[in-house]
């Protein structure tokens, strides 16, 4: 899911996240920070495993893996990257496996080689139910097995769509919503706090049903900046 700050990535991972978990589907939840090490990102993939499938081999390998702080040599790699594979391979083949990660720009080279390793093995050859979804700020041209979605900002319809979801009716909506899109640009995290705004201040009261407390063009005319912003 690639997209600038601010465009509802991580907000969407969350939801994702939290409707699996109501379905008791096994779902890894990660972020990967900038300057993590990339031995610390590769053991905490590999752990997820571990913990789910019970390994103690794998247990143990990480353990070797995370005493090599940042020079793994290509025997122990290899061993770790089989067993990590096996093992994935013998859960997904008992049920879909998730993994949903924040911000993958700033995965580093031992983690791009093992998820590449993965959907290679798995994803390609054993067509196994493996769901890897992660947000990116820009294009990641060494994933090699993937479908890229670019999320885009709302435009004035997508705005007055939630206003509507909201429940509010009233004849200057529309209005309302190409301003709120004007003073926005249509991104996900400064609508919500100019709604939030407006909810707080009882401009706003959804109810239900959901009705506006002032006039609704007037309400569109004086919109102003959020404190919070």
């Amino acid at each position: 899911l690639r997209g600038g700050e601010g465009m509802g990535k991580s907000r969407l991972l969350s939801e994702m996240y939290q409707h699996l978990r109501k379905q008791e589907l096994p779902t890894f939840r990660g972020r990967i920070s900038p300057g993590q090490s990339a031995v610390d990102m590769v053991a905490e993939f590999a752990r997820h495993v571990a913990t789910e499938s019970g390994d103690g081999e794998l247990n143990f390998l990480i353990q070797a893996f995370d005493k090599s702080k940042e020079t793994p040599d290509a025997d122990m790699r290899h061993q770790l990257f089989d067993r990590t594979q096996a093992m994935l391979q013998k859960l997904a083949e008992e049920r879909p496996q998730i993994f949903l990660v924040d911000d993958i720009h700033h995965a580093q080279g031992l983690l791009q080689e093992l998820i590449n390793y993965l959907a290679g093995g798995l994803l390609k050859r054993n067509q196994l139910p493996l769901l890897f979804v992660a947000t990116s700020d820009s294009p990641q041209e060494w994933l090699a097995t993937t479908h890229s979605y670019q999320i885009s900002p709302l435009q004035s319809e997508g705005i007055l769509e939630i206003l509507d979801k909201m429940g509010c009716k009233d004849k200057g909506l529309q209005l309302l919503a190409e301003r709120l899109h004007q003073e926005t640009d249509g991104i996900p995290v400064f609508l919500t706090e100019f709604l939030r705004d407006l909810i707080q201040r009882k401009v706003i009261d959804l109810g239900p049903p959901c009705r506006f407390n002032s006039d609704v063009e007037e309400i569109a005319s004086k919109l102003d900046l959020p404190p919070g912003l």
